[in-house]
């Protein structure tokens, strides 16, 4: 809690003495932070808002900073909130109490306590998060979570969560390495008109027509949690102790201590208790 005061107060004394509204065009120094705003905006102790594009070309600290339309920030952020509808660009770290993005975000890396997205999130390094919950695409190296939930589809190296990944998929999606607590991982829900047809004869699949598009799915290396539900899955090992793989999945190898279910559709090639 501390920590979060002395970052208030450190945004608090940068934007100090600081309040200007602009309509139409105009350029704002702050400590040497140039902050350059096309349409309509505002600066002060308040934060940094602005409707149109937003440059700011240094690193900044603000109580918040909104933006609808454009961004691009070629530092680092600290901040207690920020919202991006449109397009926005911050080229260094950022560190937020919440974020929250509807479009396009790039940023480098991203310490925060609760993350929205909503559109395409690319992150060049890692993400690390209480709460994250994305709708569209992630691209990230890492994430180190306590939640995460993702609707759409992503590529990571490695996802770490304390307690619950949740993914409904569409697309292609890959990592490398998922563990936390409880894992469900399925393609996303498809309304009753977009739903295929798939006979299953003696346990044998011998017809599947899908429609609407293909179906969600992921590639991964390494799959590790207490309960684990998986479908469309494609993965080298599955460990953990309660263990369902649901259709449409391939697993070179299952490792379970407590229990383990598998849907006729799909292929494990070695399973073992522990």
């Amino acid at each position: 809690m501390s920590n979060k005061f002395e970052e208030y107060e450190k945004a608090l004394r940068q934007l100090k003495g600081i309040s200007a509204t602009v309509s139409g065009s105009g350029t704002i120094n702050v400590q040497g932070v140039i902050i350059k705003i096309s349409g309509s905006g505002k600066v002060d102790y308040q934060g940094i808002s602005s409707s149109g594009s937003l440059a700011i070309l240094g690193s900044i600290s603000t109580p918040s900073l909104k933006c609808s339309g454009s961004m691009r920030v070629n530092g680092d952020v600290e901040s207690n909130e920020i919202s991006i509808s449109g397009s926005g660009s911050i080229e260094g770290k950022v560190k937020a109490k919440e974020i929250r993005t509807s479009g396009s975000f790039k940023a480098m890396d991203i310490e925060v306590d609760i993350l929205r997205s909503s559109g395409s999130l690319k992150v060049g390094n890692n993400i690390k998060a209480h709460d994250i919950r994305v709708s569209g695409s992630l691209h990230v190296i890492d994430i180190h979570s306590v939640n995460c939930t993702i609707r759409g589809s992503f590529r990571a190296k490695n996802i770490i969560c304390d307690e619950m990944f949740n993914a409904e998929l569409s697309g292609k999606s890959e990592a490398f390495a998922i563990k936390a607590k409880g894992v469900i991982i399925k393609p996303k829900a498809r309304k009753a008109k977009e739903r295929g047809i798939r006979i299953v004869i003696f346990n044998v699949k011998v017809l599947e027509i899908s429609r609407g598009g293909e179906e969600g799915y992921l590639n991964a290396e390494k799959i590790e949690g207490d309960e684990i539900y998986l479908e469309n899955v494609t993965c080298n090992l599955v460990k953990g102790k309660r263990i369902e793989i649901g259709p449409n999945c391939t697993v070179e190898r299952v490792e379970y201590s407590e229990d383990l279910k598998i849907d006729p559709s799909s292929k494990v090639k070695e399973s073992v208790k522990v």
